[in-house]
């Protein structure tokens, strides 16, 4: 973890120094997009890539001499070894998830730590950039140009939408399904080749080896056909028969599935997928319908999408709306089986939407019995036992009168999206301009509300904490929150003595103490 120092404020913004082990700032240079050390090594990253690609580009479209000397062939493998000890960094330097989510003894953490690594480096993206890597062999020289993908992916304009990000989920998503398939091509491929083998190895000079029959196999199946091994018994003949009628078949499943899977996932695959996949600390989005784009999109602001993934479990299809950063998982959350389908032990935080194409009656039904299901699921599972934290739930109801049975069904908090809309018109009714006020207040990028810690020993009066707030950071302190009682303490009397179960509630741009 890191070593924190506070935060001064300059002007409108709250500026923090870390000070950090170098693992840490290890850690934040290559995995932590909103760090200042990260900018900078990506930007030395893009500088070099850029360099790399144009040396090749003039070697190979130009035909400069310039490029073929000494001393530039030589800049460019000092390059190249850079990026192989970037990637080493990148490796050395990935945390994986289960380490800040579950306590374990020190076997556990080798365990967790070697197998992370491991996942990490076959992740598509990376895989891409070890690709690169291979262009230290001359033969290989061309591959350089994969770089140029990594430059794509992680420039600015690609914020919400970016299609290398769209094409790497789909492959991280379906890999089971697109190994499954390629496994039957290739077991086609190894049985007819190793039958042309033993049928023609004594008749046919062409075919003096197993990997001869397995290349012809190969040729066969995808139709290429080269010709430079072909069948000279009349039972190999039969074997390319029916290795050609079976290849048909076999090319067309593996093609269609590619096709069907970049155009639209196949969800039972996705869904085995992602409760096989080694997610952790994501946030789940129960019970979406068409209609709560607003919600999802102020989720992505809120959320810092790099380092935690977020769910849509919902029964259906993945909508045409939902944002790429979005995974979808189709399921009924009201359904205990299928909460596993969303690896709902290893997440954050469950926000339960209610249904607008109902009663709200019927709606807060749903919701409500989605939260004893969570609440069920989650007493029996195993591993909650072994959470740092219990799972955080909040549940969004429509009539004010099931608040209390949500809150009993086992949400943390629930939100009356209904009475607050209408009260705050109606309070913008009689006090002109609170509605904005509150608007600002409640939205993203504008001053919100924080729950922090004291950052003052404990007991100390609320006046001394709000001047210490104030003058430290900038902000202003508008209350407690009692996190025993569940209450809120709005504008208390300076004397009153903040005790260890009282969060300070203020106002601020961004966090800027201990979350409580």
């Amino acid at each position: 973890m890191a070593f924190l120092v506070p935060c001064a404020h300059d002007g409108e913004r709250n500026v923090c120094d870390f000070k950090e082990l170098p693992l840490d700032q290890l850690h934040a240079a290559f995995h932590r997009p909103n760090t200042t050390i990260y900018r900078w090594t990506q930007g030395v990253v893009w500088f070099l890539i850029l360099i790399s690609i144009g040396i090749l580009t003039l070697e190979v479209v130009a035909d400069a001499p310039f490029a073929r000397r000494p001393e530039v062939l030589l800049a460019d493998r000092v390059i190249l070894w850079i990026f192989v000890g970037e990637m080493g960094l990148r490796v050395l330097s990935f945390r994986p998830p289960d380490l800040n989510f579950y306590q374990g003894n020190s076997l556990w953490r080798i365990r967790i730590n070697l197998t992370g690594r491991v996942g990490y480096l076959f992740q598509p993206l990376t895989i891409v950039d070890l690709l690169a890597i291979l262009a230290l062999d001359p033969t290989l020289r061309g591959l350089r140009a994969l770089r140029l993908l990594r430059l794509l992916r992680i420039l600015p304009f690609f914020r919400y939408s970016s299609p290398f990000l769209g094409i790497a989920r789909v492959l991280q998503e379906n890999a089971l399904l697109y190994l499954a398939t390629l496994g039957a091509l290739l077991s086609l491929a190894t049985i007819g080749g190793l039958s042309l083998y033993h049928v023609e190895s004594q008749a046919n000079p062409l075919v003096t080896n197993a990997w001869d029959g397995i290349w012809w196999a190969l040729v066969t199946l995808t139709t290429v056909g080269y010709g430079d091994i072909t069948p000279a018994t009349t039972l190999g003949r039969i074997i390319g028969g029916f290795l050609m009628v079976g290849g048909m078949f076999m090319i067309a499943v593996f093609a269609g599935t590619v096709s069907s899977t970049l155009l639209n996932i196949v969800l039972s695959i996705r869904e085995d997928q992602f409760r096989m996949s080694g997610f952790t600390d994501h946030i789940v989005v129960c019970g979406y319908r068409s209609g709560s784009d607003l919600m999802l999109t102020a989720l992505l602001d809120e959320v810092d999408t790099n380092a935690t993934d977020l769910l849509v479990f919902a029964p259906g299809d993945r909508p045409p709306e939902l944002p790429v950063a979005y995974h979808f998982v189709s399921g009924d959350p009201t359904r205990e089986a299928e909460l596993a389908k969303a690896r709902l032990a290893f997440a954050r935080a469950v926000v339960i939407v209610a249904d607008r194409t109902c009663s709200p009656q019927q709606a807060d039904a749903s919701t409500i019995l989605s939260l004893f299901t969570i609440k069920s699921y989650m007493e029996k599972n195993p591993l909650s036992k072994e959470r740092q934290e219990p799972i955080h739930l909040v549940a969004e109801v429509l009539d004010p009168e099931n608040v209390s049975h949500a809150t009993a069904a086992g949400a943390e908090e629930v939100i009356e999206t209904h009475r607050l809309g209408f009260a705050m018109m109606a309070h913008a009714v009689t006090v002109p301009g609170s509605g904005e006020v509150l608007g600002r207040v409640a939205g993203v990028g504008q001053h919100s509300l924080y729950i922090g810690k004291s950052p003052l020993p404990l007991p100390s009066s609320f006046g001394e904490i709000a001047r210490e707030m104030k003058q430290r950071h900038g902000v202003t302190v508008l209350g407690l929150h009692d996190h025993v009682a569940d209450e809120a303490v709005l504008n208390p009397k300076d004397d009153l003595q903040v005790e260890e179960r009282f969060g300070i509630v203020y106002l601020a741009r961004s966090a800027v103490i201990e979350e409580f």
